[in-house]
């Protein structure tokens, strides 16, 4: 069997080359999009302690201060107002919290972004649960509570003894919801 002429065998490799190349950038598109959520964590999996001293600002001049919260079921959503997906869930979670409010549970959502702009935002889609503004201090605590990819929007869902029951890192949908309000009934 004679070999293929050298140019041809330069263009096969020049296409292997190429191939391999659009195989991986391919591999990194699908992964910005569909990123890995974060395993549930264990039962015993506490957020850090500077949670319970943190207060952010609200859209009315007052302060959130986080240590209120403590004994409650809490769902945290790290959101933003430029930030897609995070505007798509917002119904979502606003129904979760008027459905879950009166079983002790509370929806805050941390807005990783400018006030002028979340107050716009929000004069035109309103939610009845607390929002406030995070800003660079958001961006770490999302971290210290599992956000390691950094993206938006990431939730944390932590139990009335205040433990992490569940992150989740992208897009929430009914399913989430509908497994975290099973978890009210869980210790």
């Amino acid at each position: 069997m004679t070999k293929p002429p050298a140019h041809r065998r330069r263009w096969l490799a020049a296409a292997a080359l190429f191939g391999v190349a659009g195989l991986g950038n391919g591999w990194m598109w699908y992964r910005r999009q569909h990123p890995p959520n974060h395993p549930s964590p264990s039962t015993h999996d506490l957020p850090p302690d500077q949670l319970w001293t943190q207060t952010f600002p609200t859209l009315t001049g007052k302060d959130l201060d986080m240590a209120d919260f403590r004994g409650q079921a809490l769902v945290i959503n790290f959101w933003a107002t430029w930030c897609p997906p995070c505007v798509k869930e917002l119904p979502l979670l606003n129904q979760f919290a008027q459905e879950m409010r009166p079983k002790n549970w509370r929806v805050i959502g941390l807005a990783i972004d400018q006030k002028a702009a979340v107050q716009k935002f929000l004069s035109h889609t309103p939610v009845q649960y607390d929002v406030a503004i995070a800003r660079d201090n958001g961006i770490s605590l999302a971290l210290s509570m599992g956000n390691l990819a950094g993206g938006l929007p990431f939730s944390v869902v932590l139990d009335a003894s205040g433990h992490i029951k569940t992150r989740k890192l992208g897009p929430l949908h009914a399913s989430d919801l509908a497994f975290w309000a099973t978890l009210a009934n869980q210790g």
